[in-house]
């Protein structure tokens, strides 16, 4: 008959939870429970919500708020730690100027007891899944003899749209321990793993000891063996409030410094954390969150509203009602798009590797209606911040002087948690030249003893010399039985009027002009020369003197030797063209001009002995020419 009294007490409650709204009734906190004057403090919700008693583990979905509260409820059993949940809705946008404005009287949250089981007990936090009208709490813990205990333990219940209970609270029996402490749970948005607080012994056995976090996960029905969360989750210190948020990041507080750093100024005692959830899993060092999340005095019971432009959180900090109040901070949103711009240059055997340019970058806000622009770092990254539910398109300066990926949209929605990052890298192919002259083995590219590539107007005063410069005669000099001179000096003027002077003239120089360069890029002509291994005999060199690097070609030197005579003769060859590139590009105005303003640089390079394995020697004779605009 005990038992029968007792499943008929069981369906009376339940009856009444049943009846939903109707077994509400608002809070009346008495004279000493009551906040006289609104709090002044930042974010505090204000004394319609907040008491001179805990309030605390917030919960606000839609536009209502549910709580715990330790306003003395009649009829409620006495204990030190009374509590009971409440709710109370909010009018109006809730905005930061309205955090504390808005709000109905707190109403009791079903009718109570609202665990449902025969006894007035104190509950403790809730965490609710709406859309799967869903709830696990903590209450207190029935003894043997049906009366009061200091523990508590975890229920879960079926709700209603207006949080509700709609089934009998079950307690979860797999994860409550009967020897400690069990509350604070939070559930993953699937509702199949169980995150909580106990003081149970980590060892499984002995006396209780810090309040730790626990997870548990069901599978088919039945909630798993709860297991420690690992360090740095699991701190020296108590670690509480965990909340799985809907941003991706998983919220607890802790008093022992899990991000293993010093305190801050202006925080400690119980700070609130963040560590990102991947895959399941918490991933990453626990993040300690700024002020006002965090304060010198207690700070958990973190809370994320689902549009994640909230959390609503639990403090004593000064300045509030009394003891633990609730509050409500904006939360911060940094929307960064950062990448960088790059470009590659094209040779002979393809594009060579990426490099970082120092470019202009446009952003092109199209909510706003306004072009802003932003110059890369000299290693081509760039970093910008953009404003929450705004499109942009961000696009390389384009006026001709490159090809770009083309330009890239960007929606910049809300981050999924406090901030985040759009990288947008853009690949540029830089408009440039870079030519092998002198590969040709059947085209007699430099004159023997010259030192100068085999045009025609080189050819005609190198013949010219023969005849005026005594000393010069005797020189070694060109075989007219060995390659048709004459012919090879009109291949070789028309390869550098096709691979030198047009693509300079016509494709680089321009560049120079576009709003891509400023005064601060130039274009740089180099030219490098280069030799087959063979020891070279041609007596002395009879002409200007030519510095490269360290080592000078002086009017008179020896020209033999395999090592220093073959490099001797890259130098020349590498100044003597890079003297008629230039001479012959100085006849354009704008090339002249620029020229003088500093803004062309033209260098030559003798590189020695090309020892490549080519398949004729011919191919090592050669200087290779690039031009390409460059930051000075």
């Amino acid at each position: 008959m005990k038992h029968f009294a007792i499943i008929l007490t069981l369906g009376l409650i339940v009856g009444s939870i049943l009846d939903g709204c109707s077994g509400s009734s608002a809070l009346s906190p008495n004279a000493g429970e009551r906040c006289e004057s609104p709090s002044k403090k930042e974010g505090n919700v204000g004394n319609v919500i907040n008491s001179a008693t805990d309030d605390y583990a917030p919960k606000f979905i839609g536009n209502r708020l549910i709580y715990s509260t330790g306003i003395h409820i009649a009829g409620k059993h006495p204990k030190d730690l009374q509590s009971e949940f409440a709710s109370s809705d909010h009018s109006g946008n809730f905005t930061q100027g309205r955090v504390n404005r808005g709000w109905a009287q707190g109403q009791l949250l079903g009718s109570s007891p609202f665990q449902g089981i025969p006894l007035d007990l104190n509950e403790g936090a809730f965490d609710v899944l709406p859309d799967k009208h869903y709830g696990v709490f903590a209450a207190e813990r029935l003894t043997g003899g049906g009366g009061q205990s200091s523990l508590m333990d975890l229920y879960e219940v079926q709700l209603n749209d207006q949080f509700h209970a709609t089934s009998t609270p079950e307690p979860i029996a797999g994860v409550n321990d009967p020897e400690a402490w069990d509350s604070q749970p939070t559930l993953s948005e699937d509702g199949n793993t169980l995150y909580f607080v106990s003081d149970r012994n980590i060892s499984g056995s002995g006396p209780r000891g810090n309040q730790h976090i626990w997870r548990s996960t069901r599978n088919g029905g039945a909630w798993s063996r709860p297991m420690l969360l690992p360090k740095p989750f699991t701190s020296t210190g108590n670690d509480v409030s965990p909340n799985v948020g809907p941003d991706g990041y998983f919220y607890f507080s802790s008093d022992g410094s899990p991000d293993g750093l010093a305190v801050p100024e202006g925080m400690g005692r119980r700070d609130i954390y963040r560590v990102p959830i991947m895959n399941g899993e918490l991933d990453g060092t626990p993040e300690r969150l700024p002020a006002p999340f965090n304060s010198p005095q207690d700070d958990d019971f973190p809370f994320v509203t689902r549009d994640k432009q909230w959390m609503f959180l639990a403090s004593d900090r000064d300045s509030g009602c009394g003891r633990r109040d609730i509050y409500a901070f904006p939360v911060p949103v940094s929307i960064h798009l950062a990448g960088i711009v790059t470009q590659t240059v094209e040779t002979d055997e393809g594009f060579g590797p990426a490099q970082g340019i120092q470019t202009n970058l446009y952003i092109d806000d199209h909510t706003a209606n306004k072009r802003y622009s932003i110059q890369t770092t000299q290693k081509g990254e760039y970093e910008v911040l953009l404003r929450p539910d705004h499109q942009y398109t961000v696009s390389v300066a384009d006026f001709g002087c490159a090809d770009q990926t083309g330009a890239s949209s960007v929606d910049a929605v809300r981050p999924n948690g406090w901030d985040t990052t759009y990288v947008r890298n853009f690949a540029l192919k830089r408009n440039t030249i870079s030519i092998v002259l002198g590969k040709q083995s059947n085209v007699p590219f430099f004159i023997t003893g010259y030192w100068r590539p085999n045009t025609a107007e080189n050819l005609a005063a190198f013949k010219l010399r023969r005849v005026t410069d005594t000393a010069f005669a005797h020189i070694i000099y060109i075989d007219p039985t060995d390659y048709n001179y004459e012919q090879g000096s009109a291949e070789v003027d028309q390869i550098f009027e096709k691979q030198v002077y047009r693509p300079i003239l016509d494709s680089i120089l321009p560049l120079l002009g576009t709003a891509c360069y400023d005064s601060n890029y130039i274009l740089h002509l180099n030219v490098e020369g280069y030799t087959d291994k063979d020891c070279i005999h041609t007596d002395r060199y009879l002409d200007q003197n030519v510095a490269d690097n360290e080592i000078p070609v002086n009017n008179g030197d020896m020209m033999d030797g395999p090592e220093c005579g073959n490099k001797k003769l890259s130098i020349l060859r590498a100044y003597f063209a890079k003297e008629m590139i230039k001479e012959h590009l100085m006849q354009d105005p704008k090339f002249a001009a620029y020229y003088n303003q500093g803004r062309i640089k033209i260098t030559s390079h003798g590189r020695g002995i090309d020892h490549t394995v080519k398949s004729n020697q011919g191919f090592n004779r050669r200087v290779d020419v690039t031009a390409e605009v460059e930051r000075r």
